[in-house]
């Protein structure tokens, strides 16, 4: 699972040349919530080096802040277009995976138990 952190760079390192059949792909991303099914189409440049090994984009949360906190799945398409941002004309597609979307002034560990019992009762 990936973690990507609201209003902050996020890098993600996948490995998409090798299941590609097109040569110089651009990569078609699409998250969608999985609670209320909102879709977010975006094209992410590959940054690597070495994209015969892996593929590196990094971005800031998509489309202004319409990405929620949660989960996601998200569906990597290759295609020709270095514009198109409809997933029905990409090409194919190359990845499958969740992401977890998490607010960066959130901590870490946010899970708070209000309704357990403060104290503790000792039996001797």
């Amino acid at each position: 699972m990936i973690l990507i952190t609201k209003a902050t760079t996020n890098t993600l390192t996948l490995t998409l040349t090798e299941k590609c059949y097109l040569p110089n792909p651009y990569f078609l991303f699409n998250f969608k919530n999985e609670v209320n099914g909102v879709e977010i189409n975006i094209i992410l440049a590959d940054t690597s080096q070495f994209t015969d090994r892996y593929n590196r984009f990094s971005f800031i949360e998509p489309t202004n802040g319409t990405m929620l906190e949660g989960y996601w799945s998200y569906t990597v398409y290759e295609q020709a277009s270095a514009v198109n941002t409809d997933p029905e004309l990409a090409y194919g597609v190359v990845e499958i995976g969740k992401i977890k979307v998490v607010d960066a002034t959130t901590p870490a560990d946010s899970t708070i138990y209000d309704s357990q019992p403060n104290t503790s009762t000792v039996y001797n």
